[in-house]
Formats: C-alpha cells, sequence, structure tokens
C-alpha cells in the first residue's frame, strides 16, 4: 500500500534524475519563462532571433544554432519542428507575415538526442519568439506611418506658407501703388514713406526664415501692412496695438496673425463709409510651465446704418482657413481660432496657441 502511494512520487524523482542529471535537460518551463522576459523589452526581430539561438543552443546542448530568412518556410503551428534522425532540427518561426525564418539546430553534444520533450520546448519559445516579432513590426509599421504622415503635414505647411508668402492680394497692391501715385502730387514726402513702408512689407512677407518667427517680427510687417493702409484710408481707420513686451518674444508660425489683419481691413473697415477702428492685443495666460498666447484682431464700426453685423461662422477665405490647417499641424489640439461678433458690430478673431518659452531660447538652441 505504501509503495502504491509513492509511486508517482518516485516516478516523478526518477524522471527528473534521468532528465537532469543522465541527459542534462533543463527544467522546460522555466526555459521557456525566462526566453519571455528576455525578449518582452528587445526591439529587433535580429535580436530576438539570436536570443532564440542562444537559448536553443544552451537548452538541446547543440554547438550550432543558426537562424536565416525562408519566405518559403511554411508557419503552420503544428508542424514547428522538423527533426532529423532525431541530431539536427528545422525549426519555422511562425510570424505572421514575411520575411519569415528558419532555424536549423545540429550539432548536439554529450549523445544528446532531441526528443519530444524537447519539440515541445522549442515549439514553445518559437510561438514566443514569432508573437515578440510580430509585435516589432507592428510598431515600427505605425512609427513609419506616424513619421510619414508627419512629413506630409511638414511639406503640406511648407507649401501653404509658400503660397501665403506669394499671394499679397493683387488688389492691395493696385491699391497701395495707387495710393502712392496719389500722394506723389499731393504729398511727395508720404508718398516717400508709403513706398518706404511698402518695400519693408514686401521684403518681410517673401523672406524665407523658416517657419517660425516672433510675434514681435510678425507685429513689425503688420506695422508696415497698416502704415500703407492708413494712408490710403486716412481717418476712416483707426489702430491700437496692446500687446505686452513679453508676448512679443514669443515664437509663432510665419504669416499667422497678417491674414487675420488683413481680413479685418478688407471685410470690416473698407466696407463701410465711416471706417472703424481695428484692434490688435496679446495676452499670456497659465503658468510659465503651460502658458497660452492669446492674440486677439478685432474689428469695431464706427456708426454707420450701411454696416451690418456678422455672425459667428461667417465664411472663412483661404487666408483663415491656411491659419487654420497650420494651427491644427503645429500645435494640433493644443491650439484654436475662435470668431465672434463684435459688441460695437464688428468682428472678434482670437488665436491661441502654447507659449512654453520665449524665442530668445528657441533661437541659441537653433543657432
Amino acid at each position: 500500500m505504501a509503495i502504491t502511494l509513492a509511486y508517482p512520487w518516485l516516478a516523478l524523482g526518477v524522471a527528473w534524475f534521468v532528465d537532469a542529471v543522465l541527459l542534462t535537460r533543463p527544467d522546460y518551463r522555466a526555459v521557456e519563462a525566462q526566453f519571455a522576459r528576455r525578449v518582452e523589452m528587445v526591439e529587433d526581430h535580429a535580436l530576438v532571433l539570436d536570443e532564440l539561438g542562444a537559448t536553443l543552443s544552451q537548452a538541446l546542448s547543440a554547438a550550432s544554432v543558426r537562424w536565416r530568412p525562408d519566405d518559403a518556410a511554411e508557419a503552420r503551428v503544428s508542424e514547428l519542428v522538423k527533426v532529423d534522425a532525431g541530431r539536427r532540427a528545422e525549426i519555422c518561426i511562425p510570424v505572421s507575415e514575411q520575411p519569415r525564418y528558419v532555424v536549423d539546430v545540429d550539432g548536439l553534444t554529450g549523445g544528446r538526442r532531441i526528443l519530444s520533450g524537447d519539440v515541445t520546448l522549442v515549439s514553445a519559445v518559437a510561438l514566443v519568439a514569432a508573437r515578440r516579432i510580430d509585435a516589432i513590426r507592428l510598431a515600427q509599421e505605425r512609427y513609419t506611418q506616424q513619421l510619414r504622415e508627419r512629413e506630409i503635414a511638414q511639406l503640406a505647411t511648407e507649401a501653404e506658407l509658400r503660397a501665403l508668402r506669394a499671394q499679397l492680394n493683387p488688389h492691395f497692391l493696385f491699391n497701395a501703388l495707387t495710393t502712392i501715385g496719389y500722394l506723389v502730387e499731393e504729398a511727395p514726402d508720404r508718398a516717400v514713406d508709403t513706398l518706404v513702408r511698402l518695400t519693408t512689407l514686401l521684403r518681410a512677407v517673401l523672406k524665407s526664415e523658416g517657419e517660425f518667427t516672433t510675434l514681435g517680427r510678425e507685429l513689425e510687417m503688420i506695422d508696415a501692412y497698416l502704415a500703407i493702409e492708413l494712408a490710403r484710408f486716412e481717418q476712416r481707420l483707426r489702430v491700437r496695438v496692446d500687446v505686452p513686451a513679453e508676448c512679443r518674444e514669443i515664437r509663432v508660425p510665419a504669416l499667422l496673425i497678417q491674414p487675420l489683419v488683413e481680413n479685418a481691413v478688407k471685410h470690416g473697415i473698407a466696407s463701410t463709409r465711416s471706417g472703424g477702428e481695428l484692434t490688435i492685443s496679446a495676452r499670456l495666460d497659465g503658468a510659465e510651465s503651460s502658458r497660452t498666447l492669446r492674440v486677439t484682431v478685432a474689428d469695431a464700426a464706427n456708426d454707420d446704418p450701411s454696416r451690418h453685423r456678422r455672425r459667428p461662422g461667417w465664411k472663412r477665405g483661404v487666408g483663415l482657413s491656411n491659419v487654420e490647417r497650420r494651427l491644427d499641424c503645429h500645435y494640433g489640439s493644443a491650439a484654436s481660432l475662435t470668431i465672434r461678433p463684435h459688441d460695437l458690430d464688428g468682428t472678434v478673431v482670437e488665436v491661441a496657441i502654447p507659449a512654453p518659452a520665449p524665442a530668445a531660447a528657441f533661437e541659441r538652441n537653433a543657432g
């Protein structure tokens, strides 16, 4: 009776002695678990296969374990391991897509032979390797796709910026030149000043200084633009700029604010007989580590019955659409452009973008 009860334990002990001592076979479960832990953080398929080779070489006492690409290999889980005379084996790594790989095991030492338990171990670690390689490939595909999308977005943004630099409204140029021609006759000094301003504006618009500038430089270009419009509209246009010095150092996409100002003059001020006031203001909100720059461009009409209040959702032109797309490309959901009616019968446009650091730091890094 005692022998009957003890038999299962005796059988396990004998099996362990034969495997571990006589045949020097490892603990298969421990080998599989250790291999899975080692390849869990590996990010290259070749390193996974190298680790698999090292694991099998030690577990099977094999002098030669090599892996190779083989797209003709069939990834059937039921036939992953092909054993030749118990002395060598060919192992298919069942990855989901090509290229597939085969591991060749040869040169077993010490009279070692590949038995059914070894085949079970080899199949298990081959599956672990395949799943890890599939995961690495998927991560690399996602990363490559993200890079491709980012590159496409970058190219689109650069193209739109070039378009903005090249699209200076022909009507504006015509009106500016007409104004200069008029001033040459009536006020030569003002004509020279307006011509200088036009030259400054064209140079600033066409100058290639990258995708970003500072809010201060953007305002300098806008100042040149508005000086020309003031010469044209005279008393019909009043301008107020309220931008603190700390805001002027913030890094912003080039030609971000100028289209908004041009839009306000064209659709807000020029559309009325009595004109109105254009206000450009900016402020910083939030803590130092998560600041937001808010730039507002507002046009308010004089008391003019010919002017009608506009509602949010009024048709966006090419300039505003470009601004929105560039904001989305550079900042995603962290930036916004909002349009609302002005209390004094006009329109208010506000741009909000992250402002983590002053432009001086950016320029130092870029240099």
